[in-house]
């Protein structure tokens, strides 16, 4: 029996005429992750992403999924005909693999084939009654202990009893290049995961006490950025080194260090994000979460 890995995504669906773009993006990203780990050939089928995963490590490929940005949900799937028999057979086997007789079971079915000759609840009627006869399980649709899941697509349809959350958001990529502001605190990092997560193609700018940049690459820095790494794919991490900024105010009174210091950061970003191609600063700075966090 072939297997399928489903996508589905969920902020993507509401692009519009810019959806094609989006889903683009996502396919690229997964393509990325699951090099080397499963067949890479991704279709987009129906409002949905199906990768034929033939004979993938299934905790692999799904432990490179939850690091792609704009998948809100996926599932291991057996395909069956796009026929109520095929269907039935397959719905039978795959719940027994899981469902026991002390279980109860509910089945949902969603069909984006609109001309299958049963309805959403006709079919899962049909398969319902199938189970408890086959399997002697009891149905219950308020709080059932499992689940059975049904896809049926125009030239075939999709089995599966667990959904697996994603990450959600946006694809990365899909919403610029911006420039991150890495301190080497947690949140730094933590800000850009999210702007991650709204589609920002992410790089990174460190300022570093050492009179060599080599001393910083050395350093938690590089870390935190193989952390992020996963999910952002492919990056670029610009050092620059403070003594210089120190050297040109060692005559300014030490009360405006911070001021000034904070204009030569962003200075500098300035500069580095024009070179890099970003279109924004990011920074790790919660208003009011410390005095020099404020809007005065």
């Amino acid at each position: 029996m072939r297997k399928v890995c489903v996508i589905h995504y969920s902020e993507i669906g509401l692009k519009g005429r810019n959806r094609p773009f989006f889903e683009r993006k996502l396919v690229e990203n997964l393509k990325r992750v699951l090099k080397g780990v499963a067949d890479v050939r991704v279709e987009r089928i129906q409002g949905r992403l199906v990768i034929s995963l033939k004979d993938s490590d299934f905790q692999k490929v799904a432990e490179s999924i939850k690091m792609v940005f704009g998948v809100s949900w996926f599932a291991f799937a057996s395909v069956s005909e796009p026929t109520i028999d095929s269907i039935k057979s397959v719905v039978i086997e795959e719940a027994s693999k899981t469902v026991g007789r002390e279980d109860t079971l509910k089945v949902e079915v969603k069909r984006a084939d609109k001309f299958f000759p049963a309805t959403s609840l006709e079919l899962s009627k049909i398969l319902g009654k199938a189970l408890v006869e086959s399997l002697g399980v009891k149905i219950s649709l308020k709080k059932p202990s499992k689940k059975v899941y049904v896809e049926v697509l125009k030239n075939e349809a999709y089995v599966f009893t667990e959904k697996i959350r994603g990450p959600g958001g946006l694809p990365v990529g899909s919403s610029g290049r911006v420039l991150s502001l890495l301190s080497g605190g947690i949140d730094s990092p933590v800000a850009s995961y999210l702007m991650m997560k709204r589609g920002c193609e992410i790089c990174y700018l460190h300022f570093h006490p050492f009179y060599d940049n080599r001393e910083a690459e050395n350093s938690k820095i590089m870390e935190i950025v193989r952390k992020l790494l996963p999910y952002s794919g492919k990056t670029t991490v610009t050092f620059v080194p403070s003594y210089e900024f120190q050297i040109a105010t060692v005559n300014i009174p030490a009360k405006y260090d911070l001021v000034l210091f904070r204009r030569f950061m962003f200075k500098v970003a300035e500069r580095v994000a024009e070179a890099d191609g970003a279109r924004a600063l990011v920074t790790g700075e919660s208003l009011a979460q410390v005095a020099s966090q404020t809007l005065d």
